[in-house]
């Protein structure tokens, strides 16, 4: 027998190895690909499933731990989309999005320290675009830092004036600074930029009613729900703007618009029973009150607001009920009440 010819079995095991390494290549890019399919489909469970399979072949590890990462984002689970993030930035230290994405991660997980540190490693890669500033001014905001916030939302619009959001946030910003004038004139800037946005209607409303300017206010808050049918602060804003100029009858169906947008808002359904009263409507106050009750059992408002509604329906043993009940929580309300009951003929 001859032998085998021992060059002939490397050349042979290099072209199998290449064919293997070329056939596992495609294959990666081709679940890389439909990875990304899903993920456009917003179908994050299975990009999670396809990312999964490119880091364990190692294929394009960062871009792979990167879009991993954004689809636990898309599914809120923050995590989960942190420690694939990590990865990323571990991979390539270099990657801006992959940064600003973890920040994002870390700031929805409410870990604000290192969600901001994240942003500045963003920055310091790309100082000049706009998303590191602006998202690390929604993290500053979130922590309710909002000087900072003004000075990051500012550093974002130097970059990007176009942005509405940048504006409507750094408005919301001097709002809460109580910088009323400066909170205008920003929120009127965004609303230029995009009329449409029932937020930034909201929040300028807001700041009318801070500057005791009613009429505008309501006009805005109108404009907001106009927009956003469902939008439940606004209607609760609307219903007081009307409530403490003393309009009960026309805060009415603003408060009763904004419970049936937010059916779990006690707030909402103690406002309307509030205005019931006032409109001497006791059995729908009632109602309204024991809706909220329901809510928040605590509600030393809503206790009073029914057994003082009892008094009025001259029902004095469920008055004398919603006394025992707010004595331990209010001494001083369940003072007034007992007056109240004392008064009862």
């Amino acid at each position: 027998m001859k032998p085998t010819n021992p060059l002939r079995i490397a050349v042979f095991a290099i072209i199998l190895f290449a064919f293997v390494s070329v056939s596992k290549a495609q294959n990666a890019d081709e679940i890389f690909k439909q990875g990304m399919k899903d993920f456009d489909a917003e179908h994050y469970e299975l990009a999670i499933e396809n990312f999964k399979r490119t880091v364990a072949l190692n294929y394009s590890p960062a871009e792979s731990y990167y879009n991993l990462g954004n689809s636990y984002y898309g599914l809120k689970r923050y995590k989960e989309a942190i420690d694939a993030l990590n990865n990323a930035v571990s991979v390539k230290p270099t990657f801006y999005n992959a940064w600003v994405y973890l920040g994002n991660s870390l700031d929805y997980d409410g870990r604000f320290d290192e969600a901001i540190s994240a942003y500045n490693k963003a920055i310091a890669l790309e100082p000049n675009n706009a998303s590191a500033y602006f998202e690390m001014g929604v993290a500053q905001k979130n922590q309710k830092n909002c000087a900072s916030a003004v000075a990051s939302f500012k550093q974002a619009i130097n970059s990007d004036s176009s942005n509405p959001k940048s504006y409507r946030l750094l408005g919301e910003c001097y709002k809460t600074l109580d910088r009323q004038p400066e909170a205008e004139a920003a929120l009127l800037k965004s609303l230029s930029l995009d009329p449409s946005s029932p937020q930034a209607n909201y929040q300028l409303g807001v700041v009318y009613d801070n500057q005791k300017k009613t009429d505008d206010a309501i006009a805005k808050y109108k404009e907001a729900v106009r927009l956003d049918p469902g939008y439940s602060e606004a209607y609760l804003d609307l219903g007081n703007a009307y409530y403490n100029r003393s309009e009960y009858n026309a805060a009415l169906p603003y408060y009763k618009k904004a419970f049936e947008a937010d059916p779990k808002w006690a707030t909402a359904a103690l406002y309307l029973a509030d205005t019931y009263k006032a409109v001497k409507d006791y059995q729908s106050a009632a109602e309204n009150y024991r809706k909220t009750i329901n809510l928040d059992s605590k509600n030393a408002s809503a206790i009073y607001g029914l057994g003082s509604c009892y008094v009025q329906l001259s029902n004095k043993p469920l008055a004398v009920e919603q006394y025992d009940k707010l004595k331990p929580i209010d001494s001083a309300k369940a003072e007034r009440l007992l007056g109240l009951i004392n008064g009862m003929k």
